[in-house]
C-alpha cells in the first residue's frame, strides 16, 4: 500500500471480502535474514475482509510495471496471483489482481501468539529495514485510509513494549 514498485494513475480504497491481512510468512531477505528471519504480511482466506488499496497501472508502463510487481511478489513462490472481486471506492465491484499466501509453502509461518510474533518482529531486520518499521508503516498507511486493524495495533504495542523494556530493538 505504502511502497508500490510501479507507476499508477488511480489509487482507491478497496475491500476484499473473504480475505484477511496476517503476519503469517517468514522473510529472510526483505525484513529479516537467514540467521534471524522476520515476519511479513500476507493475504489469506478467512472469515473477515481486508481493506487496503487498489491501484490502476499507468497506461504505457504496464509491461515494465507488471515485471517489477511480479519480481517483487513472486520471487520465492510464497504467493499465488489470484483475480478477485473487490469493492473499490467510487467504482463498486471491480476485478483486481492480488497475491495470496500459499499455505503449503515453506515460508508459511501460520498463526502464532502475539507475544511470539512481537519477539520475532522486534529482533528482525533485512535489506528493506526492520520488521517493526514495516508494521508501523502499514498501520500508518491504513490510518490514512481510515482503516483500523486492532490485531496489528496490538502487535505494534507488544513490539514497542518489548523494545522499551530492553532499551532498544530486541535480541530475541
Amino acid at each position: 500500500m505504502w511502497n508500490p514498485c510501479f507507476f499508477y494513475d488511480r489509487r482507491n480504497t478497496a475491500e476484499l471480502a473473504g480475505w484477511e491481512r496476517k503476519f503469517h510468512i517468514w522473510t529472510s531477505y526483505a525484513r529479516g535474514t537467514a540467521e534471524r528471519p522476520g515476519l511479513g504480511l500476507c493475504l489469506e482466506a478467512g472469515q473477515g475482509s481486508c481493506k487496503g488499496v487498489a491501484f490502476r497501472l499507468l497506461s504505457g508502463h504496464e509491461e515494465r510495471d507488471w515485471h517489477a510487481l511480479w519480481r517483487r511478489e513472486m520471487t520465492t513462490g510464497i504467493y499465488q496471483a489470484v483475480w478477485c472481486e473487490a469493492e473499490v471506492e467510487g467504482n463498486g465491484a471491480v476485478p483486481v489482481l492480488t497475491f495470496v499466501v500459499d499455505r503449503d509453502h515453506r515460508q508459511y509461518a501460520g498463526p502464532m501468539e502475539t507475544d511470539l510474533m512481537a519477539r520475532i518482529i522486534a529482533g528482525a531486520a533485512g535489506k528493506y529495514g526492520t520488521c517493526r518499521d514495516y508494521l508501523a508503516n502499514t498501520i500508518r498507511e491504513m490510518r490514512a485510509l481510515g482503516v483500523t486493524d486492532p490485531e496489528l495495533a496490538s502487535l505494534l504495542n507488544a513490539v514497542d513494549h518489548r523494545e522499551a523494556l530492553s532499551g532498544g530493538p530486541s535480541d530475541g
